[in-house]
């Protein structure tokens, strides 16, 4: 007897499963609890071994009557060694489905390809593509059918014949549907085998414009850029893709306010016409005629070509191929006229209506008389690069808007609800980023992509990488705000303060910055935090500068700065004069004057003096008096080796001279 597949395996299991369960076990639960769950352990542990073992033997059945006609491939994988007959082919169901490809070679077809499973049987979709034939499968596992591929050459298939007739093969392409075969044609008569069992329907695409006609049989479809019909053996076909070489008359009549200004230009097959107002207007049959018209004055009231009712656009285009009117009743969009002052026309862009449509009004310095619609009385401006609006105010008679300074930090401001009379008083300024600003990113390839830092007129500061980035802005620039979404995490700190997103799961932060604040940004995980403590030669402290971040100033040396392990440091002397910069024992070399070292460790210890005058190593101290830093703070009461030892590098004060320890 045939095993059974692994499907009905599991079948069999699970219902001896759940038998097990209500006739024998729930009855006798109280009995013998350690028994029964002997039993049913045993055999869930069986079932799952014999699907295991079902599973590993599952194969695919594809009885082919020419392997040289057929090709099967197995997810990726094409089969060799196919013979006629039956293939049993070992398939892993691990991970289902198994994609089954069939396929007919290059110079056969797929006739059929039935699945059969005892009594049985059900035909598989064939489908094409590039003139190939194949059939797509996909299995879950083994349920013991058996695909059966019937297949042809296909010269044997094709005993039909059609005739197509053509004039002009290269104005478009002709296949059939079902095989997806190309149909080559020449010009003149040529006649076309296929099968006719299978290819049954063609389609005929124009490439370009229209073709003029095609008739099959009786039949004729006129002027369009698509043709789908069936053919028989015997059918004729005759494409006609070029137009008969006459003129036709183009009347084209608009009326209403201001009608003789609606069409702005005409074009005949991309060419500009002229006089196509003018009667006796004509194009050639088959011409593509393009109106371009000035809907953004006027509201079409009503539009026809030949009597059919249309819809007129900016740009519209027709075929034309037989006498034809094109009508339009049109209106012109009522205006008022209002006042727009500017101080410095260079600094915008004034837009009539919505910026997108493009009306740029031309500006000149002081009053400007400005022409606005009524249907959309708006007024859009762009401040230009570079430039600011300082004020923008909406004045009449009775009151003055003046629009929120927030709101002049846009790329676009709209300005609506004008009426005629108003006055449009717009001040600018020009934009000078003389404020100075860090920002440091770790690890940006996390959020590659995606991070973006915009000021308030959603403008980008481009260029940034990781580590450190230096920008400049100015106070319009505020608020600024990051964009993040690659990374799974991030974190970012303004000035040392963490801060928080927009909302709560946002990838989004708004913030404002001051003259010399650092941005520090972390993708998925924080800094380590860290001290650095400054140890500088009373003599000299207000000789020196510290900053770090680049941006930021060291205020005051006395006390600890908190800076993230990795911050950048750089000390200087305000009168040039050289120093000893000392960090956690190693002397810093100067490079221009300036002493940089990046943070390495939680504290970091930075001892700064003039020279190394008086400066002797320990092992030339001898007297045990007290160990003060360079503040003159007391830090040991005797010099001893050992008090020494317990000292971090750095400059000390025994007595009256100076120690280094290293």
């Amino acid at each position: 007897m045939e095993i059974e597949n692994s499907q009905l395996i599991a079948e069999k299991f699970a219902n001896l499963f759940i038998s097990c369960i209500f006739v024998g076990v729930i009855p006798n639960l109280m009995f013998n609890m350690k028994k029964i769950f002997t039993i049913l352990l045993s055999l869930l542990v069986s079932a799952l071994v014999f699907i295991v073992a079902a599973q590993s033997g599952s194969v695919l059945r594809v009885d082919i009557d020419d392997p040289a006609r057929v090709s099967v491939t197995v997810g990726d994988e094409e089969q060799t060694n196919l013979v006629a007959g039956l293939n049993e082919i070992p398939v892993d169901f691990s991970q289902p489905p198994v994609r089954v490809l069939i396929s007919a070679r290059p110079g056969a077809m797929l006739v059929k390809v039935l699945e059969t499973n005892g009594d049985y049987s059900s035909e598989m979709p064939i489908h094409a593509e590039n003139g190939l034939q194949f059939c797509n499968i996909s299995l879950y596992s083994d349920y013991g059918d058996t695909y059966k591929v019937t297949s042809a050459p296909a010269d044997d298939r094709r005993s039909a014949e059609a005739t197509f007739t053509v004039d002009d093969p290269g104005r478009f392409t002709a296949v059939f549907v079902e095989t997806d075969r190309i149909i080559e044609l020449q010009a003149g008569i040529t006649p076309v085998s296929f099968d006719p069992e299978v290819e049954k329907t063609v389609k005929v695409t124009a490439i370009g414009k229209d073709l003029y006609r095609v008739t099959v049989g009786d039949q004729v479809f006129q002027s369009n850029y698509s043709y789908t019909f069936d053919v028989a053996d015997g059918t004729q076909v005759n494409i006609e893709a070029n137009f008969p070489d006459i003129d036709v008359p183009v009347n084209l009549v608009v009326e209403g306010q201001g009608a003789a200004d609606f069409i702005r230009a005409v074009d005949v097959d991309g060419r500009p016409a002229t006089g196509f107002l003018d009667e006796g207007f004509k194009v050639k049959a088959g011409s593509e005629l393009t109106l371009y018209c000035r809907t953004d004055e006027y509201q079409v009231l009503a539009a026809s070509f030949n009597s059919y009712t249309i819809t007129l656009s900016a740009t519209t285009t027709f075929l034309i191929t037989e006498p034809t009117e094109i009508y339009a009743m049109v209106q012109k969009y009522a205006s008022f006229e209002m006042t727009v002052r500017i101080d410095d026309p260079s600094r915008i862009t004034l837009y009539r209506g919505y910026h997108y449509n493009n009306d740029v009004i031309e500006l000149v310095a002081g009053d400007n008389t400005v022409e606005v619609r009524r249907d959309t009385p708006i007024l859009t401006v762009k401040p230009a690069d570079g430039a600011y609006l300082s004020s923008v105010e909406v004045v009449n008679p009775t009151t003055t808007y003046r629009y929120p300074a927030d709101e002049l930090k846009t790329q676009y401001l709209m300005v609506g609800s004008l009426a005629a009379d108003d006055l449009l008083d717009i001040k600018t300024g020009d934009i000078v980023r003389d404020s100075h600003a860090a920002i440091f990113i770790s690890d940006l390839a996390a959020d590659a992509g995606f991070f973006k830092l915009l000021r308030a007129n959603s403008t980008s500061v481009d260029g940034l990488a990781d580590g450190y980035n230096l920008f400049d802005f100015y106070e319009g620039d505020n608020p600024f705000r990051i964009e993040t979404g690659g990374a799974s995490s991030r974190f970012i700190y303004i000035d040392g303060e963490e801060i928080e997103p927009e909302y709560p799961g946002a990838t989004t932060y708004s913030f404002s910055l001051d003259a010399g604040s650092v941005v520090k940004v972390y993708f998925n995980s924080r800094p380590t935090d860290g001290t650095v403590i400054f140890d500088v030669d009373p003599e000299i402290s207000g000789e020196i500068s510290a900053t770090h971040d680049y941006v930021a100033s060291v205020a005051d040396f006395s006390a600890p700065v908190e800076a993230f392990v990795g911050t950048q440091f750089c000390v200087e002397s305000k009168n040039g004069a050289a120093l000893i910069v000392n960090v956690d024992g190693e002397d810093v070399t100067a490079v221009d004057g300036k002493y940089t070292f990046t943070t390495e460790v939680a504290e970091t210890r930075v001892a700064v003096s003039k020279d190394r005058s008086g400066i002797v190593s320990v092992e030339s101290v001898s007297e045990e008096g007290p160990v003060r830093n360079l503040q003159g703070i007391v830090l040991a009461e005797k010099a001893t080796p050992e008090a020494l030892a317990k000292l971090p590098a750095g400059i000390y004060i025994v007595g009256n001279r100076k120690i280094a320890v290293k």
